[in-house]
């Protein structure tokens, strides 16, 4: 009888010891958050309310709900230190589906300063 206890427990700690293992390794990734996390969690009602009167400024349009996670987008382009003209075409992207009109460069410099001026931190 003792040898079958002794079977049964190796039966049953070997999958454990494989689990907890398992577990271990997973938790041993970074804790970071992404730049899309840090975006997210760093814009107070304040900065959606101020971010929102500069876009209505540039285009009445874009001052809606949407508005908020289109400068997510391009808050995550700045972060990255992407060049000038991807953060222009993200922007481009991101804002021209929330516009009556196509979005002029001038307009999409304008709203790549409001992003950078009431939202990105």
């Amino acid at each position: 009888m003792p040898r079958l206890a002794a079977m049964t427990a190796r039966r049953l700690l070997l999958p454990a010891a494989v689990a907890a293992a398992l577990v271990l390794t997973g938790c041993s990734g970074s804790l970071d958050p992404t730049p899309e996390q840090t975006a997210a969690a760093e814009q107070s009602g304040q900065d959606v309310t101020d971010l929102r009167a500069a876009l209505a400024q540039v285009d009445p349009a874009l001052d809606t709900q949407e508005a908020g996670d289109a400068a997510d987008q391009v808050c995550v382009e700045i972060q990255e230190g992407q060049d000038d003209a991807a953060v222009e075409s993200t922007a481009r992207d991101a804002f021209g589906g929330l516009s009556d009109a196509e979005l002029s460069d001038e307009q999409v410099a304008e709203i790549v300063e409001a992003v950078k001026t009431h939202f990105c931190r």
